[in-house]
C-alpha cells in the first residue's frame, strides 16, 4: 500500500504540471506492476506531441528525483490515502457480480458468441445442449 500511495502522489503531481501553462505533456501517470511474482514493471506514462517528447521526459525525469530525494508532504500524503480509503468504500459498497457459475447456459453461448460471426442465434433459439459444446 506504501507504494501505492507514492505512485498516486506522483501521478497527481505529473497532473498539476500538464495543466501549467506551456507544459511539454498534457497528462502523466506513475504506475507499478509485479508479474507473476517474478518481476516487478515501474513505468511513467507521457502524453505529449512527438516533437515534446525529450522535454516532457525531462520534466517527469526530475519530479520523479524531487520525490525519490525529499519525498511527499504530509498534506499529499493525506490527500492519497483519503483516496485510497474513499475508492475501497465505494468498493466494498458496490453491488457484488453475478457468480457466473449460477448464470443460465444457454446465456453464456448467446453472449460468448463470436464478434466475428454475421448472425447470432437468438436467446429463444439456444439450448442448453447447444451451449456445452
Amino acid at each position: 500500500m506504501p507504494r501505492d500511495l507514492g505512485f498516486q502522489i506522483l501521478t497527481r503531481r505529473l497532473s498539476i504540471l500538464a495543466k501549467k501553462e506551456k507544459a511539454p505533456f498534457t497528462d502523466g501517470y506513475a504506475n507499478v506492476s509485479d508479474s507473476y511474482n517474478f518481476y516487478r514493471n515501474g513505468s511513467v506514462e507521457l502524453h505529449c506531441k512527438q516533437e515534446n517528447w525529450r522535454l516532457a521526459l525531462g520534466v517527469a525525469e526530475q519530479e520523479l528525483r524531487r520525490a525519490l530525494q525529499y519525498g511527499f508532504q504530509p498534506a499529499e500524503l493525506a490527500e492519497a490515502r483519503a483516496n485510497y480509503l474513499n475508492s475501497s468504500n465505494r468498493a466494498r459498497r458496490a453491488p457484488r457480480p453475478a457468480d457466473p457459475t449460477n448464470l443460465p447456459p444457454n446465456l453464456f453461448h448467446v453472449c460468448c458468441a463470436p464478434r466475428y460471426s454475421r448472425t447470432r442465434t437468438p436467446i429463444s433459439r439456444c439450448s442448453s445442449r447447444r451451449s456445452r459444446k
